[in-house]
């Protein structure tokens, strides 16, 4: 076994590390909004991601926030098969949704070549306002194709907040 093949091997176990950690994060920021409602698990869950993707190179980065999206979106918008009738759309949709952190994942990435961006400060300022630029075009994206989605963003995570789950109950 050479010196490649260890590095390869250790990326690998890095990467499903990183995989598992990000898995973790998505269900904790799906437990941060309604019927869970534990809202102050979105900055712990958030932080765990950010972390995981914070010094990854882009393919990287790019896996940990697919398995973070789809942990996320998917026990979220568990309703859609209700809604449609049919499951497909479900994991569709999830993966759209998906598909947006990634672009942020990215773009968060490309910021971190600045140079002056490489300062926390900086760098939080820059992540938090591009993640509520995603949640916007989120919002006005496919979300909209489904009543309530816009309210899945993390601008408005409210504590008692309505789903079609809780709506059903009332």
């Amino acid at each position: 076994m050479g010196h490649h093949d260890i590095l390869q091997r250790a990326s690998f176990a890095h990467v499903c590390g990183d995989s598992l950690i990000a898995a973790v994060a998505g269900l904790a920021l799906y437990a941060s909004f309604a019927p869970v409602g534990w809202w102050w698990l979105s900055v712990p869950a958030l932080a765990l991601y950010i972390s995981r993707i914070d010094e990854a190179r882009a393919p990287r980065a790019l896996t940990v926030t697919f398995v973070f999206g789809m942990s996320f979106w998917i026990p979220l918008i568990d309703w859609i098969p209700l809604a449609v009738g049919t499951t497909p759309p479900w994991f569709v949709l999830a993966f759209v949704q998906t598909l947006f952190l990634m672009a942020w994942a990215l773009f968060a990435r490309w910021t971190q070549l600045w140079a002056r961006a490489r300062g926390p400060i900086i760098q939080a300022l820059l992540f938090a306002l591009t993640w509520a630029g995603v949640d916007a075009a989120r919002s006005g994206g496919p979300g909209r194709a489904f009543p309530g989605a816009p309210w899945r963003c993390l601008r408005w995570i409210p504590p008692s907040g309505a789903s079609p789950r809780t709506a059903e109950r009332h």
